[in-house]
């Protein structure tokens, strides 16, 4: 979790989320929900994450006030907005992850180059010791790997387990000391493992990513409904946008467009307008509408 997450949360919310395990559990909470959103329902991601997890984090006081109205709407679907939280939460955890699988590897080559060096200590004692025919110059011969960060690893791993085969014949004949080799070893291993994340990276930033997309999508699901239902519900008071604020505060004037568009299928469908957030724009002075759901003055969830 970057500390950006956990600072803006905690200081908008209180006790809402005041550790970052709490971002992990809410996310296993409704793991298997993220699982089940289908391709063809996914929404686009095109807002600040950390943004709007600390929005709706600070919004859910007031929200949860209004429960006992919002259970009172015909077609609202009060158990997702009850899941609201959680779903937040697993979006935080969600971005967090694909945060750390698209991070930066410059550590592989900075290892590599530690690694590099180690093999060439080696390799000068190993030929020293070669040459007073205390090891075998085949042996050591066949060692040299070449390069490439995989080779040079297993390299000096090679090397490593011939020093410890003799030992005993080495120990007192040359400057390397147990620990080096032990070092020298566990370096190696680290490189072989750090090169193997990093060839499987792109499938890890894929996965990361499609996790954070469908955990998108049933927060913003979620958060627009309860978004419309308040809206309906404070619609002569005034004040829900201070209740439930837009995720996208700040971004300049009005936007002539819904505030997310889903993806389109891979098979060109148009997507479900489900999908896209209506939005509750009073008109001044504007008479009750009661023809249409979801406008203002109706049943904003009515089938």
């Amino acid at each position: 979790m970057s500390m950006s997450m956990q600072e803006g949360s905690a200081s908008a919310t209180g006790a809402e989320a005041s550790e970052p395990g709490e971002f992990a559990a809410g996310f296993q909470r409704v793991e298997a929900e993220i699982g089940k959103v289908q391709d063809r329902d996914i929404v686009a991601v095109n807002l600040d994450i950390p943004g709007a997890v600390t929005t709706v984090l600070g919004s859910l006081p007031e929200i949860r006030a209004l429960r006992p109205e919002l259970a009172e709407l015909k077609g609202f679907d009060l158990a997702r907005s009850d899941k609201l939280r959680d779903y937040t939460l697993a979006l935080g955890h969600a971005h967090a992850m694909f945060r750390a699988a698209s991070g930066p590897s410059d550590g592989v080559a900075e290892l590599a180059e530690e690694v590099a060096e180690l093999r060439d200590l080696l390799q000068a004692d190993a030929a020293a010791l070669a040459k007073r025919r205390i090891l075998d110059e085949n042996q050591v011969t066949k060692l040299r790997g070449g390069s490439g960060y995989k080779n040079v690893a297993f390299e000096v791993v090679g090397l490593v387990g011939l020093f410890r085969a003799n030992w005993e014949q080495i120990k007192g004949r040359s400057g390397l000391q147990p620990e080096e080799l032990e070092h020298a070893g566990r370096r190696a291993q680290e490189l072989v493992t750090a090169v193997g994340v990093k060839e499987q990276s792109p499938a890890v930033v894929g996965a990361a990513m499609a996790v954070r997309q469908r955990a998108y999508t049933l927060f913003f699901n979620a958060y627009d409904d309860v978004r419309r239902a308040v809206a309906y519900l404070r619609w002569h008071e005034g004040d829900a946008e201070s209740i439930a604020p837009s995720l996208y505060a700040g971004r300049g004037a009005a936007r002539a467009v819904p505030e997310a568009v889903p993806v389109t299928p891979a098979g060109g469908s148009t997507p479900s307008p489900a999908n896209v957030p209506s939005q509750v724009v009073p008109a001044a002075n504007a008479p009750p509408l009661a023809a249409a759901a979801g406008l203002p003055g109706s049943a904003p969830f009515a089938r």
